[in-house]
């Protein structure tokens, strides 16, 4: 099992314990912050609430979204049932 975050994605910024949460092709950004924000209140493995759950991120929006399209959140959501 693993936890699918479908959010406005990841910043890394040189952690690699994030760099492990992202899914492959995935932009490392995050410009309003709110995916890293879940994601680590999820799966971070110092004070994560399931630590030992490995996650991902699938990112579908962007600070400036105020919605996401059903056809861009299907996309990810069928991305992290194939991955």
């Amino acid at each position: 099992y693993k936890l699918a975050v479908v959010d406005t994605g990841l910043k890394i910024n040189g952690n690699p314990e994030a760099g492990e949460l992202l899914s492959k092709n995935s932009p490392e950004t995050d410009d309003g912050g709110h995916g890293s924000h879940v994601i680590g209140i999820s799966s971070s493995k110092s004070h994560g609430v399931n630590p030992f759950m490995p996650a991902q991120m699938y990112p579908v929006a962007n600070s400036a979204s105020v919605s996401v399209s059903s056809a861009d959140l299907m996309n990810a959501v069928s991305k992290a049932v194939d991955d």
